[in-house]
């Protein structure tokens, strides 16, 4: 069997492992336009960009390699960008979850941890329905075929 699927952006997440994050509640995109600076280490992120470019007002990426360790030289890199590229109110750093786990690194960085940083969740999704019932069924067949009851705990 061979099932298609696509990734699916959500709504931006506030990163706070600063635990004095000035944002706690999540942005919504649709109500207001952000100012946003992109920091992402993945392959392509052609996707991303088209998915946050629909919301944005003004938007800079600082692109690095896919699976990119950050160093402090580019946290500060991030910090004089976002000061720099727009004097609005409403602007936020956005990132990947990935990166938002290797950034969480830099919390003892002062200034860097009291900026707006938010991670763009994801969920897979199949292309149709079709395909995602097809493959709920193959899976609960195999499941009720090589699973005795007794060993299922819920």
């Amino acid at each position: 069997h061979l099932f298609f699927t696509r990734i699916i952006y959500k709504a931006p997440r506030p990163v706070d492992f600063c635990g004095h994050h000035p944002q706690k509640q999540e942005i919504d995109f649709a109500a207001c336009k952000y100012d946003i600076l992109l920091v992402s280490g993945i392959a392509n992120a052609e996707m991303l960009l088209n998915y946050i470019r629909r919301f944005s007002r003004n938007l800079k990426h600082i692109e690095y390699p896919d699976h990119y360790i950050f160093k402090e030289k580019d946290i500060q890199r991030i910090v004089s960008e976002y000061e720099s590229f727009s004097v609005s109110p409403n602007k936020i750093i956005a990132t990947t979850e990935k990166d938002a786990v290797r950034l969480s690194l830099f919390r003892s960085n002062g200034k860097f941890c009291t900026l707006p940083l938010f991670y763009i969740p994801i969920e897979v999704g199949f292309v149709t329905r079709q395909e995602e019932e097809s493959f709920n069924k193959i899976i609960s067949n195999y499941v009720r075929k090589n699973i005795p009851v007794g060993s299922v705990h819920i």
